[in-house]
Formats: structure tokens, C-alpha cells, sequence
């Protein structure tokens, strides 16, 4: 906190870029929010389609590091 106010005495923050920062920040939010709540009835779905995305990054981490993994 101190070093933010110190920042906002002395003019080095550009408050526009600020401001732009805070906005999205707060239209993300709400969006988040009442997007959760649509989605909360289908947990168990977004619960699989998260554990298949991991699956899916995992296998190609594997994939781009095989050659450091299987020797050839």
C-alpha cells in the first residue's frame, strides 16, 4: 500500500491505463459471476470437460518432450 501511494504522489501512474485496468477488472467480475451462477447447475460437466482438458495438455507435454523422455 505504501509503495502504491508513493506512486500516486509522485505521477508515475498513468490513471487512464489505471482506470482501464479497474474497469475490465469489474465488468470480468460481474461476468464471472453471473456466469457461474448459470453454470452451476452443470458442475458435474465442467468438472469432466476440466479433468479432459488436463488429459489433453498433459498428453501433449508429453508429446513435445518425448524425445527428452523415451531415449531413441
Amino acid at each position: 500500500m505504501a509503495t502504491a501511494l508513493n506512486y500516486a504522489v509522485s505521477g508515475l501512474i498513468d490513471w487512464r491505463i489505471a482506470a482501464e485496468f479497474i474497469g475490465g477488472g469489474v465488468v470480468g467480475g460481474i461476468g464471472g459471476m453471473l456466469l457461474a451462477t448459470r453454470l452451476a447447475t452443470k458442475r458435474n460437466l465442467l468438472n469432466r470437460i476440466f479433468a479432459a482438458l488436463i488429459i489433453v495438455v498433459a498428453f501433449y507435454v508429453l508429446y513435445k518432450n518425448s524425445a527428452a523422455v523415451l531415449p531413441l
